[in-house]
């Protein structure tokens, strides 16, 4: 689609002028068409499923193209988007590990998160940030009985599923059927699993970002 058709000019800029917003967060192959309005990302159309069901306390989603935007929901996307998000967990680096997602959006880390994009939009003061030991565990604030009914569906994709994200690779892969069946195989994975590097000595980044964080909020105010 063309840049004209998103639903307002702010929302085609933070698209075409930032590479990281253009490919789905979540699964890192398909073009974006919603947003995560409190996650502050970009998210595909077949990803943005998962988000429905997490609940809107965890992400609100809305249309790139078809939903209206007010000038309070554009900033949270303009103080954040996929890039954020990513310096945030590159923070967290060494051990590869992965996580279910429906786990992921509703961790302390997330939250935090959330929380502090929405400090930025409402200029209240910012969170803390979670150490290495507590960033995956589950938040507070989460439903535990809906996170429990999303992982038995989430914990692995239908065959259907897998058999579905790969004829999709093979169909649309310009290097052929291997690349085709690797890139299908990969968005299969990254639908269900949230992939990244978990460090030993997160403690203390995590520990610098959050005075750092506090000092500007200070200067700030």
């Amino acid at each position: 689609m063309a840049n004209t058709e998103y639903a307002s000019p702010q929302i085609a800029s933070l698209i075409t002028n930032e590479p990281s917003n253009r490919l789905c967060f979540d699964c890192k192959l398909h073009r974006v068409s919603w947003a995560s309005l409190n996650n502050s990302i970009f998210l595909c159309s077949s990803c943005v499923n998962l988000h429905r069901k997490l609940g809107a306390n965890v992400s609100t989603v809305r249309s790139l193209y078809i939903d209206t935007w007010t000038d309070e929901q554009l900033k949270y996307l303009q103080c954040g988007g996929n890039n954020r998000l990513n310096e945030l967990l590159s923070i967290y680096q060494g051990k590869t590990i992965f996580i279910n997602l429906v786990l992921f959006y509703n961790s302390k880390l997330l939250n935090f998160h959330r929380d502090s994009i929405k400090s930025e939009v409402t200029n209240t003061k910012c969170p803390v940030m979670p150490n290495a030991e507590e960033a995956f565990e589950l938040s507070e604030k989460c439903d535990k009985n809906l996170v429990n009914e999303l992982i038995k569906k989430r914990n692995w994709c239908s065959l259907r599923d897998i058999v579905s994200d790969v004829y999709s690779g093979i169909k649309h892969k310009a290097g052929g059927a291997i690349e085709g069946i690797k890139e299908g195989t990969n968005y299969a994975i990254n639908r269900t699993f949230k992939i990244f590097s978990l460090s030993s000595n997160s403690n203390d980044k995590a520990e610098k970002e959050d005075v750092n964080s506090t000092a500007s909020t200070k200067e700030s105010s």
